[in-house]
This record gives structure tokens, sequence and C-alpha cells, in this order.
């Protein structure tokens, strides 16, 4: 697959074409192709452990950071990705080829399991009735018994996302709020400026009247 990472980042070719893997999915659901698709998901994690580096620190992980309480012998079942970029869903990868190439990966932590993204993978695909469900996945790629702390530390990483979110709007609302009141500044030190050579002028003029005044009043004295 095109999925190359290096330096903590997935290097991906630029694509122009092709559909993304969600929906090449659904399409083989709607045909009633099911084992296809479910091979298309063992593929895509096949390629995933191919070019990811693995981490053996399952106390250390994703769930401990954002305190996530675990049965530690179910946790060791995961696969742990050592750095896990944990929005390479299926939505995010395009398909050509048989070929995967990934985009919009700027979410990352340590230590995240394979198992998770596959989750999040499968939250984000459509339901349709009769067809395919979310539970009905779950069941297929053995993630049941994950799906309360799967859940749990979905809704904890989105919580610090929107809060991360919220802080770079304000403080670009800040930075705007400041570059704005400089601006404003410049403009009033120009019009000080203005206004202080045009109260000069006002003063040039006044003088040149009172002369002008002098010089008439002197003429007609002589007179």
């Amino acid at each position: 697959a095109n999925l190359q990472f290096e330096n903590d980042s997935i290097i991906s070719e630029y694509v122009d074409n092709g559909q993304t893997l969600d929906k090449v999915l659904m399409q083989l659901f709607k045909d009633g192709r099911k084992e296809d698709a479910y091979n298309k998901i063992i593929d895509f994690k096949n390629k995933v452990l191919e070019k990811f580096p693995l981490s053996n620190s399952h106390t250390n992980s994703v769930f401990r950071k954002y305190g996530v309480e675990c049965n530690p012998k179910e946790i060791k079942k995961l696969t742990f990705l050592k750095n896990g970029l944990y929005d390479l869903i299926f939505q995010n990868c395009f398909v050509i080829k048989n070929d995967y190439y990934a985009y919009d990966q700027e979410w990352s932590e340590q230590n995240v399991p394979l198992e998770f993204i596959i989750y999040r993978s499968i939250l984000n695909l459509p339901e349709i009735d009769g067809v395919i469900t979310h539970d009905e996945l779950y069941e297929k790629f053995e993630l049941v018994k994950y799906i309360d702390i799967f859940t749990e530390l979905e809704n904890k990483m989105q919580n610090e996302i929107r809060d991360d979110v919220m802080w770079n709007l304000h403080v670009r609302s800040n930075q705007k709020l400041i570059e704005n009141i400089e601006k404003q500044k410049g403009i009033l030190a120009e019009a000080d400026v203005v206004l202080e050579k045009e109260n000069e002028i006002k003063a040039h003029k006044e003088e040149i009247a009172n002369l002008s005044k002098t010089i008439k009043e002197k003429e007609y004295c002589r007179r």
C-alpha cells in the first residue's frame, strides 16, 4: 500500500481521484457482498500493521492518559500502535487499485490500539437497515467487549479536541483584536500628525492675517 510512516507522520502520494474506503465498503454491503467487505477491512488492518511500528506499553497507553479504567488482562490482548494516528479511519483513506492513500491525519496519540481505530471507522460508517449495522461489525471484528472503554475514550478525546479548538479560536480572536487595536492606534497616530499639521497651518494663517492687518493699519496711519 502507499501508506508510509516516517517521522511520526503518514507519507502518502497526492490523489486527485478515487473513492474513500468507507464508500467502497458501503457499496459492497449494498451489493450483498459482505464477505468481500469484511476481507477489505482485514486487508486494511494488515496494511496498517505492516507500516506502523507496534508498542508493548500496555500500562502507559492512551487509556491511562485519558483516565479510562480498563481490565489489564483484556488490554493486553489489544494491538497497540506506537504512534497512533487515531483518525486513520475508512473515511480518510482513498482506495486506488487496492492501495490506500491517507489524508487528514493531524490527530495523534502514543500507544493507541489498532482495534480502537477500527472501532472509530465503524462508528463513522452509516448503518443500513437490513443490510449492515454497527453491532454486526463490532461482533464480526471482536470489538464488543471493548465498546464501553472505546466509547469512553472516544468521548474524552473529542472533549479535549473541542477544548483545544475553542482555545485556539480564543487565541486567534484575541490576536485579531490586538492587531486591530494596534492598527487603530496607528490610524490615530497618523490622524494626530495630520491634526497637528492642520493646527500649524491654521496658526500660520492667523499670523499672516495679523501681519496683513498690521501692515494695512500702518499704511492707513501714514496717510
